[in-house]
C-alpha cells in the first residue's frame, strides 16, 4: 500500500495553527464572556436606563397645557413647548421659567433669528405640490437646572414657562411670513431630595453607557489582538514555505487584506447605522439639544465600537494563513 506524500505547506500550516490555537484559547474565553455580558446585561441595561432617562428628563407639552413632573434635586431636565407649522422647523425667541410668583426667574433659552427671505418654502418650482409640506412641528425649549432643596425634604414648586417664539410660515409661492406667538405653560415641579427615595436616572444611564463602552472596547482590543495573531501565523507559514512563501506572503496578503477590509468596512457601515438606529429607537436618546452630548451620542458610540470589533474579526479571518495546495 502506497502512502500519499505529506504536503510540507499543509504540515507547516497545521503546526502554526496548533501553536497559536493554544495561545488564543484564553483570549477566546475572555471574548466570549465579555460578549455574553454585553448582550445579556450591558445592552438591555442600557436600553432600560436610557428609556427611564428620557421619560424623566424630557418634558414637552402643547402651549397652554400644564406641565407636571418629578425631578431629583441638582439634575438637569429639558422643558419645551410644542409648536406647529414652521418652515424647516426654524424658530427664534426667548423663554424663561418663573417659579413661585416671581421669586425665581430662570432664563431657559435665547435664540436669535437666523433666516431671511432666501427661504424657499416650496418643494419644487412649478410643482403643484403644496408648499405647506415643508412646514413641520417643532419644540421650543431648553435645559433647566433643578434647584436643591437644602433641607432633605420633598418640595413642590409652581411656576410658569413663558416667553415668545417667532417662526417662519408659508405665505404662498416663494414667500414666507414670520409668525409670533406668546408662550404660557403652567409648570408644577416636585423636587425629590437625593438620598431618601431620590435617585437620578442621569447617573444610572451614564454608568450604563460607561460599562457598555468598556465592554465594547475590550471586544475591539480582543479583535485587534486576533488580527496580530493571524498576521503572525501568516508570516511564520510563509517562512516555512521557502520560495513559495514569497508569493504567499506578499501578493496573497495584499489580496486577502484588501478584499476582507473592503467587505468589512461595508458591513461595518451597515452595522453602525442599523445598531445605532435600534438603540436610539428603544432608548429615545438622540444627538440633539435635549440631552447632554455624552448621552445623546452614546447609541452611535456603542454601535461604532461593535462595528469596529466585527470589522477587525473579519480582517483577522481574511489574513489567516491558507497556503496554496
Amino acid at each position: 500500500m502506497t502512502m500519499a506524500p505529506i504536503d510540507p505547506a499543509r504540515q507547516s500550516l497545521a503546526h502554526a495553527k496548533t501553536g497559536n490555537g493554544k495561545r488564543r484559547r484564553p483570549l477566546r474565553i475572555a471574548t466570549l464572556v465579555c460578549l455574553a455580558v454585553l448582550v445579556l446585561v450591558g445592552l438591555p441595561g442600557y436600553i432600560v436606563a436610557g428609556r427611564a432617562y428620557t421619560e424623566g428628563h424630557i418634558f414637552e407639552v402643547e402651549n397652554g397645557q400644564t406641565m407636571r413632573f418629578n425631578a431629583v434635586e441638582g439634575d438637569q431636565v429639558w422643558l419645551a413647548v410644542i409648536m406647529h407649522h414652521s418652515i424647516n422647523a426654524l424658530w427664534a425667541g426667548t423663554l424663561s421659567l418663573t417659579i413661585d410668583d416671581g421669586q425665581a426667574n430662570v432664563p431657559i433659552v435665547k435664540r436669535y433669528q437666523d433666516w431671511d427671505k432666501s427661504i424657499q418654502s416650496w418643494s419644487k418650482r412649478g410643482s403643484d405640490q403644496s408648499s405647506s409640506s415643508h412646514e413641520s412641528d417643532f419644540t421650543a425649549g431648553g435645559i433647566v437646572d433643578i434647584p436643591r432643596t437644602g433641607d432633605g425634604q420633598q418640595h413642590t414648586f409652581e411656576g410658569k414657562l413663558s416667553g415668545s417664539v417667532t417662526y417662519p410660515t408659508d405665505a404662498g409661492g416663494m414667500y414666507f411670513r414670520n409668525e409670533q406667538k406668546s408662550v404660557s405653560v403652567p409648570v408644577e415641579i416636585t423636587v425629590i431630595p437625593i438620598g431618601g427615595s431620590g435617585w437620578s436616572t442621569s447617573t444610572v444611564v451614564k454608568g450604563a453607557i460607561v460599562v457598555d463602552l468598556v465592554l465594547c472596547a475590550v471586544l475591539v482590543m480582543s479583535a485587534l489582538t486576533s488580527v496580530g495573531y493571524s498576521w503572525t501565523e501568516r508570516v511564520r507559514t510563509a517562512r516555512r514555505l521557502g520560495s513559495q512563501g514569497i508569493r504567499f506572503r506578499l501578493i496573497g496578503s495584499v489580496k486577502d487584506v484588501g478584499l476582507s477590509a473592503v467587505g468589512a468596512l461595508f458591513g461595518g457601515a451597515i452595522i453602525v447605522v442599523g445598531v445605532s438606529a435600534v438603540l436610539a429607537g428603544f432608548t429615545g436618546l438622540h444627538p440633539d439639544d435635549r440631552v447632554p452630548v455624552f448621552v445623546g451620542q452614546s447609541p452611535l458610540a456603542i454601535s461604532g465600537l461593535i462595528a469596529l470589533a466585527i470589522v477587525l474579526r473579519i480582517v483577522s479571518a481574511g489574513i489567516s494563513p491558507d497556503p496554496p495546495g
